[in-house]
């Protein structure tokens, strides 16, 4: 049946029956739909997010069960999970949904709406720290269980969720849907099916996963290029695609050259280790992609500074370089790895920026790419800096903007309720005032005396 013609009531296994919350949009994806809802009988319970897959193919159905059955085995982890927390399952004897923790928002949503601040490079690469490590708790969770490390494999920004208190959390666990290189079909078009501006080559090519994280981590560093890029349309007065980071304008040439080789030969790879010397400079970045990031980088800071942009320019590419490497061996093997290079991008930035701000730099040639509503004067920006002089406060400023955000994103607020102790605090304030004065007045006569 399709998800179209479901009923608006939803039995769990537990018991419990859900109903669409009033007014809330339905997100559509390719295999499933999620829609937020609520405990029938219980209107002020917590919402929760109920995700159905479209029932087309027995291929859609297995991975329904491999994610129902990755995030109990998620649920299980003692404290804080990287994922949203599971809170029942739709479907007997085969789940055909998993109803979990509701998050307002996923990364390119937020990104979108922040991509014209100022400070908007070094918030998205704390981010993308924060999510790496969401990708590690989860690799070491699949090492505890399986002993080894199972990769995500299908990382993207739809698939990064920002949760009501503020936290990132990955979703969408379990294989991506890719023809095998001998589908018949697949012989005759050749083409990539998947999100492939994400997939690492060993996905696309069907190859051996030697380094199992490594397939994550391109998938990560994959995201960082292609939000830069979304945002360098935006600020050049260009349209945000309509399929946006997963459309093919902001598809990076190294990818280019993976689906490429896999045009040539499907199969060339399949099931072994991939020859990085079927790739021109397999271990860099192609030129077209290094000339991209360096105008990606420009305005960076709000204000005019080629040497400060070249600076953060080079420490991407250096990040880029290693992160899409071809040979998975020279890649970041571990996503507390790819965290670390994120970490010390952001704090670098923080640094160029203390340090433009100090001596009040501002543009000497060519106006900033900013827009002017966004672009700070010297003393805002100094105090911008100064709030985040550290790694550590510029973290934990992130932490509480985004729990702020994710409550926001869920709650409007009507009206203000009066502030009633501002009155009494003044009185308050005046009496003791006016009690020091009196007592300083006698100390004075006595001492006269």
């Amino acid at each position: 049946m399709p998800t179209a013609t479901l009923p608006r009531l939803w039995r769990g296994r537990s018991g419990s029956e859900y109903v669409p919350v009033e007014g809330a949009k339905l997100r559509h994806g390719v295999d499933a739909t999620v829609r937020k809802v609520v405990r029938r009988g219980a209107p002020d319970s917590e919402a929760v997010a109920l995700k159905l897959w479209h029932e087309t193919d027995e291929g859609v159905l297995r991975r329904v069960q491999e994610e129902a059955r990755l995030l109990q085995e998620m649920s299980s982890i003692a404290g804080e999970l990287p994922c949203p927390r599971l809170v029942d399952v739709i479907g007997q004897p085969l789940a055909t949904g998993v109803v979990m923790e509701w998050c307002p928002a996923d990364l390119e949503r937020w990104w979108r709406d922040r991509l014209t601040e100022p400070d908007a490079f070094g918030r998205l690469c704390s981010v993308l720290a924060e999510v790496c490590h969401r990708v590690d708790e989860a690799h070491q969770a699949s090492l505890k269980q399986h002993r080894r490390v199972v990769p995500h494999a299908d990382l993207k920004p739809a698939n990064v969720l920002l949760s009501t208190d503020g936290r990132w959390l990955i979703s969408d666990f379990g294989a991506p849907l890719l023809r095998s290189p001998e589908d018949a079909a697949l012989g005759v078009t050749r083409l990539v099916t998947g999100t492939e501006n994400f997939l690492a080559p060993e996905l696309i090519l069907h190859a051996r996963h030697t380094f199992p994280a490594a397939v994550d981590t391109w998938a990560l560093a994959s995201m960082f290029m292609a939000l830069l890029r979304l945002r360098r349309m935006v600020l050049d007065g260009g349209p945000v695609p309509r399929d946006s980071a997963n459309g093919a304008r902001v598809r990076s040439h190294r990818v280019t050259q993976v689906i490429d080789v896999y045009a040539k030969d499907p199969g060339r790879f399949s099931g072994r280790d991939i020859e990085p010397g079927a790739f021109p400079d397999p271990l860099r970045l192609p030129e077209d992609d290094r000339v991209l990031v360096r105008e990606c980088v420009r305005g960076v800071f709000g204000i005019e500074s080629r040497a400060a942009e070249d600076e953060v320019a080079e420490q991407v590419l250096e990040l880029l370089d290693r992160a899409l490497s071809i040979d998975p061996s020279h890649r970041f093997t571990s996503a507390r790895d790819l965290a670390a290079a994120f970490e010390a991008l952001a704090r670098h930035w923080v640094e160029l920026a203390g340090a433009l701000s100090s001596v009040g730099a501002v543009a000497a040639v060519a106006p900033s790419p900013l827009p002017s509503s966004a672009t700070p004067s010297a003393s805002t920006a100094r105090i911008a800096v100064a709030a985040v002089r550290s790694a550590a406060e510029f973290a934990d400023l992130q932490r509480r903007v985004l729990a702020l955000e994710g409550a926001l994103a869920e709650v409007r607020v009507s009206s203000r309720r009066p502030a009633w102790w501002s009155p009494a605090l003044f009185v308050i304030v005046v009496a003791q005032g006016a009690a020091l004065l009196l007592l300083a007045v006698i100390v004075l006569l006595l001492v006269v005396r």
